[in-house]
Parts: C-alpha cells; sequence; structure tokens
C-alpha cells in the first residue's frame, strides 16, 4: 500500500504532468498537492504543440482533472526557481517531488523531498542530454526514448530510475511520432514512481563523455529537414543498446 507524500511539480496545464495525473486518477495513486508554475497555458505553446503533433496528439483537460481532484490542495507559484516555491515544498515536506517543468532548476529544492525529485527526460540517457532530443534523434539516426530519473545538480545526470525506447514504424509522420513522445514520457514518468514506490533498485549512470547535449531546435530549416528524412523514411535509427543497464521496448498506439 502507497505510504509516501508525494507532490506535483508542474508548469500549469503542461501536457506530460496533467497526462501523469490523469494516470495517476486511473491507477489509484494518491498525491497529496499539485504546485503549478505559473496560472496559464500559453497560446504560444498551445500552437506549436498542435503544428509538431497534427492533431494526434490529444491534450488532456488541466480543468477537468483540477475538478476530479477538488479535494486537492493546489498552489500556484510565478518561477520554479523562487524562494515561494521553496517555501511551498518546504511546507508539504514531501517524499517524492514528480517534476514537468520547462525551466532548469537552479536552486537546490532537489534536496527537499526525502525521496528525491523524479523527472522525465525525452530521450534515452546517458546518451542525448538538453532539449529537442527527438527532433536530433532523427535528424542523427539515434534512438528515441525516454529515461525516468532522479534530478540532481547536473542536468540530466541523476540516477536513471527507468527507460524505454519509442518503436517507431515507417509509415509514422513526424507528428506522429512526436505526439508518441508526448504520451511515452508520461508512460515513462509514471512507471519510474512505480519503480520507486516498490523500492526497486536504481542505476547510476555511466560515463559516456557525459552525454551529447542538444539545444532547442527552433530553426524551420531543421523543423523541415526532419520531417522530410521521417516523410522519405529515411530515419534509421540503430536501437541496439547494451550498457548494461535496463531498457524497455514500447509501441505507443495512438489510433
Amino acid at each position: 500500500m502507497q505510504t509516501k507524500n508525494i507532490v506535483v511539480l508542474m508548469d500549469y496545464a503542461g501536457e506530460v504532468g496533467t497526462d501523469c495525473l490523469k494516470t495517476f486518477l486511473e491507477n489509484d495513486i494518491q498525491i497529496s498537492a499539485i504546485v503549478c508554475v505559473g496560472d496559464k497555458y500559453s497560446e504560444k505553446k498551445l500552437r506549436i504543440l498542435k503544428e509538431r503533433t497534427g492533431g494526434f496528439y490529444k491534450k488532456v483537460s488541466f480543468e477537468t482533472i483540477l475538478e476530479k481532484l477538488d479535494h486537492l490542495p493546489v498552489f500556484i507559484t510565478p518561477d520554479i526557481n523562487s524562494e515561494h516555491c521553496r517555501e511551498i515544498l518546504t511546507k508539504l515536506a514531501p517524499d517524492i517531488v514528480v517534476v514537468d517543468a520547462v525551466d532548469i532548476i537552479r536552486t537546490d529544492i532537489y534536496n527537499i523531498p526525502t525521496i528525491g525529485m523524479l523527472n522525465c527526460h525525452l530521450a534515452i540517457l546517458p546518451y542525448m542530454r538538453g532539449c529537442s532530443c527527438t527532433e536530433w534523434a532523427i535528424l542523427e539516426d539515434n534512438p528515441i526514448g525516454a529515461t525516468c530519473h532522479f534530478l540532481i545538480k547536473q542536468v540530466d545526470a541523476g540516477k536513471i530510475i527507468k527507460r524505454f525506447l519509442l518503436e517507431t514504424d515507417q509509415q509514422d509522420t513526424y507528428e506522429q511520432i512526436r505526439a508518441k513522445a508526448i504520451y511515452l514520457q508520461a508512460h515513462t514518468m509514471v512507471k519510474g514512481l512505480e519503480e520507486v514506490l516498490s523500492n526497486k533498485i536504481v542505476n547510476d549512470q555511466p560515463y559516456i563523455k557525459q552525454g551529447e547535449w542538444y539545444s532547442p531546435m527552433r530553426d524551420e530549416k531543421l523543423i523541415s529537414m526532419v520531417k522530410e528524412k521521417i516523410k522519405l523514411n529515411k530515419y534509421l535509427p540503430n536501437n541496439e543498446i547494451n550498457d548494461g543497464l535496463p531498457l524497455e521496448k514500447i509501441n505507443i498506439d495512438i489510433r
């Protein structure tokens, strides 16, 4: 039986955080509070989400989730790195914090929970760190995946809890792969939390040049190259990763 004090720290109405909350409800995983960074979901972010997933990702209504969690306290903080955020988390005294946030955590709030902060990185660690890893993976013929890991001071470098490799079909479009990646991220986060609640062994990340670091892919020419590569079936990843760490293969059904 779950006895841990779990807090969700997420960007307001963020898709992965909302999907995690939905899955927690479906699997009777009890959380004690939600801490939202900001109080609105930007129109720009929604536009980019729709463009990059082509409607294949069905965003869960955050308001509907909150209605189902009407007994749950929800806190709003303007900045994940603010003293206000620290004060909220300190008062909540969590065992575990599940994090879905865009901004890098630059304070030591990851030391507040007794067990740790869980993050899900949209790539297979330790090989790809940083941002836009799905797009960079396609462009460089790397496998697409996700990793649930503990947050530490170094970005994307904490102990690995759960890793999944996304199996793609030749018929998949870029938009379908992008939608699957979002669902995969939420799935990986929930499975990682279940591992921690079950006291499963976690793994140190091996030193592999600290992995490659990737910056946000904002160049529309690069995005077009990624889409064209998928369209022409030229994305040929080497999905064989033999580093001794657990890695499960999964195909996300978005039909």
